[in-house]
């Protein structure tokens, strides 16, 4: 076994199969040469594995209660913190290998995905022969009932032009999550949860994702706008003005710092001469 190599995978394995595997690293670490690199690697078998179990874990989070969820995230979070120091103080000197490096970012991007949870997203259905001008949803946003929605709303400005496919909002929390484990469909459950806002959006349409997306609008080289791109809130931010805002949260809507008409006029003399191009209509649906 060469432990510098062996990235144990973890997709689309059982926990029975995952036993396995670490039980065959745990006995071949016997084997390590007994020099200081060998010592490393053995002190981290330990580590790698409770990582592994970490990224594993909370791939299967989102089918828990939502009190014993919270509990899990406290815990990997933890963990994955105690192991990390444990690896930093096993290479401290030397460069850590990017196998380790590589089984934390894994466990720390687990832990900010498992955090959002499923969401629901709102998409432009409007013809794509010209965009679509997203309405004034605060008055609807100030009617959101805290008793019937728990959860964040993140919308584009009101005003924002979009093409169709476009992401144009999400919602995430225990309302989102709890609607898609009980299996209810994404819009109606919005829709009884959320009436007066759905009714100023529409038309949308409604679907569950694994975890929230971000938008970023481009700018080309002649002021002119060249694209949007979506792309998951846990990645590094991209390039270009992030279009996706949290406008209620915790019981209350903030007011968006921008002034409508201004907004749209600015879009419409940016806007490219060709239709605009957006990236990440093909993120796949939660559940079917």
């Amino acid at each position: 076994m060469d432990p510098s190599t062996d990235s144990l995978p973890v997709d689309e394995l059982t926990w029975a199969a995952l036993l396995g595997r670490w039980l065959d690293f745990a006995r071949a670490s016997v084997a390590l040469p007994g020099d200081a690199e060998g010592q490393r690697w053995r002190a981290s078998v330990a580590p790698i594995i409770t990582l592994q179990a970490i990224t594993f874990a909370l791939g299967q989070l989102n089918g828990l209660p939502e009190d014993e969820r919270a509990l899990g995230l406290d815990r990997a979070e933890v963990l994955l913190r105690q192991e990390s120091v444990r690896l930093n103080s096993d290479w401290r000197g030397e460069p850590m290998p990017a196998l380790l490096l590589e089984l934390i970012n894994d466990a720390s991007l687990a832990l900010r995905t498992a955090a959002f949870g499923c969401c629901i997203e709102w998409l432009v259905v409007d013809s794509p022969s010209s965009p679509r001008e997203l309405p004034d949803y605060r008055a609807a946003l100030g009617a959101v009932d805290p008793r019937s929605f728990d959860g964040a709303i993140h919308l584009a400005w009101p005003g924002t032009l979009a093409v169709e496919g476009e992401l144009i909002g999400f919602a995430i929390g225990a309302s989102p999550r709890r609607w898609w484990r009980e299996q209810h469909n994404a819009a109606e459950a919005a829709k009884c949860a959320l009436p007066d806002l759905m009714e100023a959006l529409s038309p949308v349409r409604v679907r569950y994702a694994m975890s929230p997306r971000q938008v970023y609008r481009r700018i080309d080289g002649q002021g002119r706008i060249a694209e949007d791109v979506a792309a998951p809130l846990t990645d590094d931010p991209l390039s270009g003005q992030p279009l996706l805002h949290c406008m209620w949260e915790a019981g209350r809507a903030s007011a968006p710092p921008i002034d409508a008409d201004r907004w749209v006029k600015q879009q419409r003399a940016a806007w490219p001469t060709q239709r605009l191009r957006f990236i990440g209509a093909s993120e796949p649906d939660a559940s079917a």
